[in-house]
């Protein structure tokens, strides 16, 4: 675990929407978050929506889309060399940020079978398995995170 202080995170709330577009498209990261896989992303109405939140540290992020009050589907956004340490210690910090920050109660993730790793690393993040959904004809595992107080 990387040492940190108390109420200091590896993230900060991001409204670069060029930042974001362009972790989003880096060849690392594209082809693993959804659509065709090859096709740029522009991400800039995702970010300026007010609802939304842009999550960015050194090695990348998560964007949180808005689903519900107090809820969010988290995208996740890493690059190479932040994966390990780093993105545990950022996916916990997501997680606090969001309970902590944005008043989130419940968070979610949909992750394809074909990246068991990825699901593992939303476990390893505090996430729990909750099915499977079939979405635009792909099936997908659903992770979640759930406030104490619900």
């Amino acid at each position: 675990m990387l040492a940190r202080t108390t109420n200091s995170y590896l993230l900060e709330r991001s409204f670069n929407v060029e930042a974001v577009n362009a972790l989003a498209n880096a060849a690392s990261v594209r082809p693993f978050i959804g659509g065709d896989g090859k096709s740029l992303l522009d991400l800039t109405d995702v970010i300026e929506a007010d609802m939304n939140i842009a999550l960015l540290g050194q090695y990348g992020g998560f964007v949180m889309n808005w689903c519900a009050p107090d809820c969010y589907e988290i995208h996740t956004m890493i690059l190479p060399h932040g994966r390990g340490a780093w993105a545990f210690q950022a996916g916990h910090d997501c997680i606090a940020m969001m309970r902590d920050v944005f008043g989130a109660k419940l968070l979610w993730t949909r992750v394809s079978p074909d990246l068991p790793h990825v699901a593992l690393f939303a476990r390893k993040c505090g996430m729990s398995d909750a099915g499977q959904i079939n979405f635009n004809g792909q099936l997908f595992d659903i992770l979640t995170w759930r406030a104490e107080c619900l």
